[in-house]
């Protein structure tokens, strides 16, 4: 990119991201035309702050005004908010699933995309959605784990820390015989059984399997037929992160695959059925 286009593309994003209110007011504005005295209501922005925003945005030839003040976008500035949008969404994505990776161990990123190129990367990116646990929120990624795994008929994986979340749907898949084969830490094999077992003579049936493994990754790995599902745990054990994708994502299923068969050969597997 030539210098002087540099220059200026990096000037009109200092202003934009300058205050949260240029933003708001073209995102607004991109949904539909809107009063000044609406915007005001709707962005809670004091009356000489809009005035004098709506004035820039007008002068740099993204926005203009109408009868009675209504204010919409030029095609220059839907074009723009159409950009914006685009670009703050995978800003978004890529923080999200930066805190998923920074979660899973270091070898997870070269396996995973030690090899990719940046440009190959954020096409990958696509096919990938992250769910993180925030404060309001901390349980979001096993949740959505137990949203996949309740639609699910055939479950493999491994899992090094036991979840609470997923105790009735562990028993519902071995009531059911459902086809479901767990690689497990003693740990979680304990209270598997604790959980499942409730008066029956065996907590396993004809197509459950699991095994228990003297140790395993950091990070739980659930494959089912049409996703994988990767869970990152912090140090309190508590799921933080989650990374989903379909089945159709080649790269990653393979690593998945690799991964989860791997555990099999390379620890001390015992059956617990």
């Amino acid at each position: 990119m030539p210098e002087r286009c540099l220059e200026e593309c990096i000037g009109e994003l200092q202003y934009l991201f300058g205050t949260e209110n240029r933003l708001n007011i073209l995102f607004s504005l991109a949904e539909r035309p809107r009063p000044a005295d609406e915007l005001q209501t709707a962005l809670d922005i004091p009356r000489t702050t809009l005035r004098r925003t709506l004035n820039e945005l007008e002068d740099r030839g993204w926005i203009t005004s109408g009868a009675k003040q209504v204010f919409s976008l030029t095609f220059g500035g839907r074009l723009l908010a159409t950009a914006l949008d685009s670009s703050v969404s995978r800003v978004n994505q890529l923080v999200d699933l930066s805190k998923v990776l920074d979660q899973l161990p270091q070898s997870v990123h070269e396996e995973l995309f030690g090899d990719v190129q940046a440009e190959t990367f954020l096409r990958l990116t696509d096919q990938y959605s992250m769910t993180v646990g925030t404060p309001e929120q901390p349980y979001a990624p096993a949740e959505r784990v137990l949203e996949v795994l309740t639609e699910a008929d055939r479950l493999y994986g491994f899992m090094p820390v036991y979840n609470p979340l997923y105790g009735d749907l562990i028993q519902r898949f071995i009531e059911r015989d459902s086809e479901i084969e767990l690689l497990v830490t003693p740990s979680v094999a304990n209270r598997v059984s604790e959980g499942v077992r409730r008066g029956r003579d065996t907590m396993f049936g004809e197509k459950s399997r699991f095994f228990v493994a003297s140790e395993l990754p950091s990070y739980e790995l659930f494959l089912t037929p049409n996703k994988v599902l990767v869970t990152a745990y912090n140090n309190q054990n508590l799921a933080c992160g989650l990374l989903e994708t379909s089945r159709d994502c080649c790269l990653f299923d393979r690593w998945a695959t690799i991964a989860y068969k791997s555990n099999f050969e390379d620890r001390r597997v015992e059956s617990i059925a």
